[in-house]
């Protein structure tokens, strides 16, 4: 799958992108709303692997896509969508960009790029997205595409052996997507 915006190409990963995702997520501003682990080798492996067995799920329903700039293919980041299980009308939206590539537009880019994915091409009925409370700009993200706020789980994630931080729920309905995209 490729997935063209403006600035960007959502495409496929590959095995070879594993040194680009090593790069920003070992970034300390990165990994400030992630698990400690996020930023090793191993666990990249590991999550490049899943992405890329997903893209031979028959039927798929989980695409994970790398960011990459149109100018350059340099990999900023990923996004992607996950239907709960095959012909389901819910799905999760996650997204990870460079710090290097933060507050210029890319994630919102990506993100509404996967959304039309989601509601206008599999016709899902609502996407949920779950963000560390911390994360101030993830937050205004959601909000900017529509999302509603739905809760607050508790101590939900541990980062480190000292931090846990609370998760919050968002949506966005079929209805409200159609609403905000005329």
């Amino acid at each position: 799958m490729r997935l063209v915006t403006e600035r960007l190409v959502l495409r496929e990963f590959v095995e070879t992108d594993w040194p680009a995702m090593l790069a920003y997520h070992c970034d300390a501003r990165y990994l400030a709303h992630y698990p400690q682990d996020a930023g090793s080798a191993a666990t990249l492996r590991r999550l490049l692997g899943m992405f890329i067995g997903w893209q031979q799920e028959r039927p798929r329903y989980r695409w994970q896509l790398a960011i990459t700039l149109h100018s350059s293919d340099e990999i900023i980041g990923t996004c992607g969508i996950r239907l709960t299980e095959p012909g389901a009308a819910q799905a999760e939206l996650g997204y990870g960009l460079s710090s290097a590539h933060w507050h210029q537009g890319y994630a919102t880019e990506a993100a509404r790029r996967m959304l039309s994915l989601a509601f206008d091409e599999l016709g899902v009925h609502r996407v949920g997205a779950r963000v560390v409370a911390s994360n101030a700009a993830s937050i205004a993200l959601l909000e900017r595409l529509g999302f509603a706020s739905e809760g607050r789980l508790r101590e939900y994630e541990r980062l480190d052996d000292a931090r846990w931080c609370d998760a919050l729920l968002y949506g966005l309905l079929d209805s409200e997507w159609a609403a905000a995209s005329r």
